[in-house]
């Protein structure tokens, strides 16, 4: 069965953040070569629905699906009749005519250009608009046309590269170091050029490319590099931050196992790391493992404290929103209302970009059916009621004593979400 992401009734802003962040692409397990391109022929999707849509609220369905050497998108949502007619005549232009110059400006420009890159990379282009003006995009994209040619080596100037040359490989191993964290692809093209002769070069390029967010890159070097200076000695630090990046990594791709979480213990027996504490917690959590579940509490207890001191926004809402999960799986209600403002507050990044995660834990409280803590989490957050009205009208009916109840379909998908949960989660 093809691997599929889907929205159904999205508005498109919500998507267009889950493609910024990168929440998509990596469910599909392709490789971090064709991220970048990933990345592009989506935003481009997804630009379509945003300069011809009928008005903010009007939602976009957004189908994405596996299909082994490449991904077939489908999408479809209502546009105003003027936008509406004008995609049809660019995309008439574009794909069947052949056009490339793109004499339009402001919004016109921007969309002739964002279907025309999908045009240079697709095949089986298809637009229809109803006499309701609902367009159905679609295209099929082969991954040899997302395969990214980078390499961070390319990125340096060539009179760089021939002062590196004069120098010994320990002096360019300190120079790459320096561009640690300061300016990562710099630090990988520098440090490549040693690798033969400083293996453990590879372990710091691996950390490089785990700040830039490219996990398999990233224990491909380390891995590697372990394999040839397994002799050297190393401080419990710097094994500890080795080991939680290799985790994390797997945990960003999908696949981690026991052996992940048996590294994360291992983690913390070395350095008790907070960000550790709280991927920990958040394994035993995803993969409903009760017998560690106490501990699994203990973890996010002690991780609190660090987590406040997060100087990352963005780290600290994210880190709260598994601690408070957690919390709620062991129903510490008071304890969850002390943090769950930092996520579910209306304007923060989190929950405009990452509401999945958010609707998840949701979910689970109306999984608890604790009368009094969801009564306090509508009143508190009144915007989730209506962010997420399906799944509060799905538990608000089950909990009415009406006969002859009245399903509709969306109720009966947005109830199967709870009381899944409620098998899962609720003892």
């Amino acid at each position: 069965m093809a691997n599929e992401y889907t929205y159904h009734n999205f508005i498109w802003k919500g998507i267009f953040g889950n493609i910024n962040t990168n929440r998509i692409y990596p469910r599909f397990k392709k490789g971090e070569q064709f991220t970048s391109g990933f990345f592009s022929i989506t935003h481009n999707c997804v630009a379509l629905p945003n300069y011809t849509i009928k008005n903010s609220e009007t939602k976009l369905y957004l189908s994405i699906k596996d299909i082994g050497e490449g991904f077939e998108f489908t999408s479809n949502w209502i546009a105003t009749k003027m936008k509406g007619a004008f995609l049809e005549t660019i995309f008439d232009d574009i794909v069947h005519q052949n056009k490339i110059e793109n004499e339009y400006i402001n919004w016109r420009g921007t969309l002739f250009r964002s279907l025309l890159e999908i045009k240079e990379k697709a095949t089986d282009l298809k637009l229809v608009k109803s006499s309701e003006n609902k367009i159905e995009f679609s295209f099929k994209v082969h991954l040899s046309q997302l395969q990214a040619t980078f390499e961070p080596v390319e990125f340096l100037d060539p009179k760089f590269i021939v002062e590196l040359t004069n120098k010994s490989p320990k002096e360019v191993y300190l120079i790459g170091v320096d561009y640690l964290d300061i300016d990562d692809k710099k630090c990988i093209g520098v440090l490549k050029t040693i690798l033969e002769e400083i293996p453990f070069a590879g372990l710091i390029i691996g950390i490089a490319y785990f700040n830039e967010g490219k996990s398999e890159l990233s224990n491909q070097y380390i891995l590697n590099a372990l394999k040839e200076i397994e002799e050297i000695d190393f401080e419990d630090k710097f094994i500890g931050l080795i080991a939680e990046i290799i985790a994390t990594n797997e945990l960003n791709l999908g696949i981690a196992d026991d052996r992940t979480i048996r590294m994360f213990f291992d983690v913390l027996s070395l350095n008790q790391s907070g960000s550790a504490l709280i991927k920990l917690s958040y394994l035993i959590l995803s993969r409903n493992l009760k017998h560690l579940k106490a501990f699994a509490l203990e973890n996010v207890s002690i991780a609190t404290d660090f987590n406040l001191k997060e100087e990352s926004e963005f780290k600290k809402v994210a880190g709260f929103h598994i601690i408070c999960s957690v919390l709620l799986w062991n129903d510490k209600f008071d304890e969850v209302e002390e943090y769950h403002s930092y996520f579910l507050n209306e304007n923060n990044d989190f929950i405009k970009y990452h509401f999945e995660q958010v609707e998840s834990y949701i979910i689970l409280a109306l999984a608890k059916n604790n009368l009094n803590f969801i009564s306090n989490l509508i009143l508190d957050f009144p915007h989730l009621k209506n962010r997420a009205s399906g799944l509060f009208n799905a538990w608000s009916f089950n909990n009415d004593e009406i006969r002859n109840k009245n399903w509709s379909n969306l109720n009966l998908h947005n109830f199967g979400k709870i009381i899944k949960a409620r098998e899962q989660y609720c003892d």
